[in-house]
Order: C-alpha cells, then structure tokens, then sequence
C-alpha cells in the first residue's frame, strides 16, 4: 500500500506540472490550471494511505523529487494567490510559463484557493505522516 500511496503522490506532481507549463492561454482562458482538481484528489488519496500506513523512511526518500515539485507549485501558488488579489493579475500573467496576457479567465478566485489548498495539503499531509511514522512505537 505504500507503494501505491507513493506512485499516487509521483502522479500529482507531474500532473501539477503538466497543468502549470502545458498552457496556450488562449483567449485568456488558463484551462490546464484546472487540473489541479487532479492533483489535490491524489495528493489526498497517496497523503492518506501514507498516514494510515506510517511508512519508514524509505519511503519518504521515494517522495523527495515530488516534494521538489511540491515547492514550486506552492511558490507559485503563493504569487498566484497574492497577485490575483492584491493586484488584480491574470492567472495567465502569473504562469510559470510566462504569457503577459492581461484578461482574466474569471475562475481565479476559485484557482487561487485551489491551488493553495493542494499546496497545503501536501505539506500538512507529509508533516502528519511524518509525525505519526516517528510515533509508531
């Protein structure tokens, strides 16, 4: 099982990367950041096996590339949400990938908590799973 909750984990970070870098922004519309509906849905799913199951460190070596990424979302999840509501910015403008298209897409508000939320949960997730792997006597 905790492999599984490994693999599911590895596939939210690269789908987080895919919805934050395969993005055309056409008509101001930033469609692929949607998906992270996906990402926090396996991020949920792997963070829970790994809190029920109190993995050892192994397994935590196993989650460091995804951790990286886990970093850069959050990042930009952090600039996201800042500059959407202290600026008014696109979520096209704030991309990682860089478009300076200026329109809103209109589901900002809704992206920025989204986006947020799954930034949370990986760390308050890992930080759970790691505290109950270190009580398991």
């Amino acid at each position: 099982m905790t492999a599984a909750a490994i693999v599911l984990i590895w596939l939210g970070a690269a789908n987080a990367i895919l919805a934050m870098t395969v993005e055309t922004c056409t008509g101001g519309s930033a469609d692929s950041l949607m998906g992270g509906l996906y990402t926090f849905v396996l991020y949920a799913v792997g963070l829970a096996i790994l809190i029920w199951r109190r993995p050892g460190w192994l397994a935590y070596i196993a989650l460091v590339p995804p951790l990286l990424v886990a970093v850069w979302h959050s990042y930009y999840a952090v600039l996201f949400g800042l500059g959407y509501w202290l600026d008014g910015a696109s979520a096209c403008s704030i991309m990682p990938v860089g478009f300076s298209n200026p329109g809103l897409d209109g589901r900002e508000p809704f992206m920025t908590v989204l986006w947020g939320g799954l930034s949370l949960l990986i760390w308050a997730g890992i930080g759970v799973s790691c505290y109950r792997s270190l009580r398991r006597t």
